[in-house]
């Protein structure tokens, strides 16, 4: 049986834990901004016209390479603890919705105080 105490502790766990998502929309918002600025880099070499292959890859390995990288490793870093969160959220609301279920199959009119 699930009291009415737990099913707001529940409750109110799962709503603090579904406060990762602002948390993710925002990293992915910065991920969206780093690559439209990686987009402007990827356009340059097009307007200084490198005239030698070696110069194209060396701005490729110096500039572009590393910078893609943190991209990456900014996201990942940033998303990651929080859809780890929105995970435990999901079983957490099957968990409470199981035992909601229960009790309304039992027919017992209500929830415990």
């Amino acid at each position: 049986m699930i009291t009415f105490h737990e099913t707001v502790d529940a409750v109110e766990h799962l709503n603090e834990m579904l406060k990762s998502s602002t948390e993710v929309r925002a990293a992915v918002k910065h991920a969206l901004d780093y690559m439209a600025d990686f987009q402007g880099m990827l356009v340059y070499p097009h307007t200084k016209g490198f005239r030698e292959v070696g110069e194209a890859l060396d701005y490729i390995d110096k500039v572009l390479v590393p910078r893609l990288a943190r991209i990456h490793d900014t996201l990942a870093s940033h998303t990651d603890p929080h859809l780890r969160r929105l995970d435990q959220a999901q079983e957490l609301s099957n968990r409470l919705l199981l035992r909601l279920q229960m009790l309304s199959d039992e027919g017992s009119g209500g929830i415990l105080p």
